[in-house]
């Protein structure tokens, strides 16, 4: 595997993660407002893709999570996905949310299960993601972690 690193998001970098969430169909609206914290994913000095969450004490919301097109189906998404969750077990958080309209089958490889959307903590229910940008019928998701 090569080598993947996970790094913040200064504000001068946004436009990429602008760009590539809106090219993907993610939501994107938010990404300077909300209480994102974003990442871009580096491999080899070449950014790949971005991954973000909302934190709420001991949940997560994850969120802007994209690998570019070319650098899929390699395997690379699991370990971001996994790198991340170790990063943010260490800022206390036990379980992951989510919503998605196209990647739940990624997601249920990876240890999510589909989780009804009226259950999840209210301070997760409160985001702009779940409260207005993605759609009634996107998939809800949680990972205890």
């Amino acid at each position: 595997m090569s080598h993947i690193e996970i790094k913040k998001f200064e504000n001068n970098k946004l436009a990429y993660a602008r760009k590539l969430l809106k090219e993907n169909n993610l939501p994107y609206s938010d990404i300077e407002y909300a209480s994102a914290q974003l990442y871009y994913i580096q491999q080899d000095n070449q950014i790949i893709g971005t991954i973000g969450c909302e934190l709420y004490g001991k949940h997560g919301l994850l969120r802007s999570f994209v690998i570019e097109e070319k650098y899929r189906s390699k395997g690379l998404g699991a370990q971001v996905l996994n790198d991340f969750e170790k990063m943010v077990l260490k800022q206390g958080i036990e379980a992951f949310y989510l919503l998605t309209t196209t990647a739940d089958k990624f997601f249920t490889q990876n240890g999510f299960e589909i989780f009804d959307r009226n259950a999840v903590p209210q301070l997760i229910a409160n985001t702009t993601e779940f409260d207005s940008i993605c759609p009634a019928s996107a998939v809800c998701m949680r990972k205890i972690l």
